[in-house]
């Protein structure tokens, strides 16, 4: 019995009230004298409940480390012997008070009988309880290490993409660096805004889709340098979305996926279009963008590729089955991305 937290000892006490009532109704019936035997059966139950608080605090306290059979095969003889002398003091203290032969033939052993009723009962409430609080703080745990689990798979899945759009923003500077260097410059100083909002929002799994867009936007404007006049975007947004919460950096890929798969391709104009709108209760975003002009080179399946695939997983993690993800081509022969996700109002750290 652990009674090192004040709940624990009010509980403990309350079953020793408890089991004062019951054992005083009862012999009360069978003696014919309910105040006599309410007064034992109560002196006894808090005895009892004393005793086993001295025993917790000078001696069980320092084995709370110790595995659970160890402590079992100390607690249950401590307790026992707690019950018995409990027991036998408050009963020789009656039998002088009210001239009862306690330790005389069969009296005896009818309260050895009493004593090992009253240490099952104890017993069986105690062990009953701690079993299922260990259960509970168990599962408790384990659903605490599931979460954590979770959360640091999804912030691995979410840098194993950064060091990608990282390398492909230092190629475009390198490009620019002999031709423009004033344009080079001006993408370091973007290519640090970029890095800085990224550290800044490095543990957040999901954020407002205004400072995604802040963030899809410089990027933007770093491959426009790059394809000067050869990218086009456009976006729709609706403007009430723009205080919700969405997964962390995961336009940046999807644009970033439409850049290299579609404009990278293009030797003219492409372009790359963006919507996100409401859908009842869900949120809709469409990434699309016009292809090369030799033909579909983008991948239909979004498990391939690693910055595709990474946002399915992580996906998956945050939203289970209650998401949608569909890459594909459009009658047009466009390609375009589509997610529908539940309306977050709140954050995740």
């Amino acid at each position: 019995m652990r009674m090192s937290d004040k709940k624990s000892v009010l509980r403990w006490l309350g079953i020793a009230t408890m089991m004062g009532v019951v054992f005083g109704l009862v012999f009360g019936y069978l003696n014919k004298n309910y105040a006599r035997s309410l007064v034992i059966s109560f002196s006894i139950a808090y005895t009892i409940f004393l005793l086993n608080c001295i025993v917790e605090r000078l001696y069980l306290n320092r084995m709370k480390n110790a595995s659970r059979e160890k402590r079992l095969l100390v607690e249950i003889p401590t307790f026992f012997i707690t019950a018995a002398l409990g027991f036998f003091v408050c009963m020789s203290v009656y039998s002088r008070v009210y001239g009862i032969p306690v330790f005389t033939g069969r009296f005896l052993w009818t309260q050895l009988g009493i004593l090992l009723i009253i240490y099952v009962i104890l017993s069986s409430l105690i062990y009953s309880y701690r079993f299922y609080r260990e259960l509970g703080e168990k599962e408790a745990t384990e659903e605490k290490l599931k979460r954590l689990s979770k959360e640091i798979e999804l912030k691995g899945l979410k840098s194993q993409m950064n060091p990608h759009f990282l390398f492909n923003t230092l190629n475009s500077i390198n490009a620019l660096v002999t031709e423009d260097p004033k344009q080079a410059r001006e993408m370091v100083v973007m290519l640090s805004d970029l890095l800085r909002i990224s550290l800044e929002n490095r543990d957040r799994l999901l954020m407002r889709l205004k400072e995604e867009l802040d963030f899809v936007h410089i990027y933007l404007e770093i491959e426009r340098m790059r394809f000067r006049d050869r990218l086009d975007f456009v976006e729709e947004i609706d403007a009430s979305l723009m205080g919700m919460y969405f997964p962390a950096m995961v336009l940046q890929p999807l644009l970033e996926n439409a850049v290299k798969h579609g404009i990278s391709k293009r030797r003219g104009r492409g372009w790359i279009h963006l919507s996100i709108n409401t859908a009842d209760d869900r949120v809709e975003c469409l990434v699309s963008n016009s292809v090369s002009e030799h033909g579909p080179v983008q991948k239909l399946d979004s498990r391939n590729g690693t910055g595709l695939k990474n946002i399915r997983q992580r996906l998956d993690l945050l939203y289970s089955d209650a998401y949608h993800f569909q890459t594909g081509y459009t009658d047009s022969g466009d390609f375009e991305v589509q997610l529908i996700i539940p309306m977050e109002s709140h954050g995740k750290d």
